[in-house]
């Protein structure tokens, strides 16, 4: 049991989509203070880097990876990644997502595609990845999937898209 927090998580392995800043950050830095290995993947390759940095010293180990969900392989990429650094992959945080303020009526088809992509089917891809090394490795695992409130009702104007591929990722984890 480690010094940290109410849990341990010594010899697990983990990666956490957009694990550079905000939320995902927070997720990374109790990760690692319980014990655990994490790759922080990001988009912003520089961020995660430097998240990476300011973890060093902890009781986990932290590596940093670009990571566009948008691209179908990134899934896979960050498992293999995961696997190759730690050993094995235990947890998956699909935490990533984008949420441009734009009224629906204003918004470049573009812009749908690029949150659709990102929030819901880069999670689903990854989540797919994930799921499929864990049942190779026979150890169990968890896939953690982050939604918002905006799953349930929206918060403000200007959040359509991000509203609904919040209410899929709701869906996608219930089934």
């Amino acid at each position: 049991m480690t010094t940290w927090g109410p849990f341990s998580l010594q010899g697990k392995n983990a990666v956490v989509t957009g694990g550079a800043m905000g939320i995902g950050f927070g997720i990374v830095s109790c990760f690692v203070e319980a014990g655990a290995n994490v790759v922080i993947a990001d988009m912003n390759v520089d961020a995660a880097d430097a998240a990476a940095s300011k973890l060093a010293g902890s009781v986990g180990a932290s590596v940093a990876m670009k990571a566009d969900l948008t691209d179908d392989g990134a899934g896979e990429a960050m498992v293999e990644r995961c696997v190759s650094e730690f050993g094995s992959l235990d947890i998956f945080v699909n935490n990533a997502g984008i949420f441009p303020q734009t009224p629906i009526l204003d918004m470049e088809t573009t812009v749908i595609d690029r949150v659709l992509n990102t929030n819901l089917r880069g999670l689903m891809l990854a989540s797919k990845a994930a799921g499929r090394r864990m049942r190779e490795q026979n150890t169990g695992g968890a896939i953690i999937n982050i939604a918002s409130i905006d799953s349930f009702h929206p918060s403000m104007v200007g959040r359509a898209a991000y509203d609904a591929s919040k209410g899929g990722v709701l869906m996608f984890t219930r089934s």
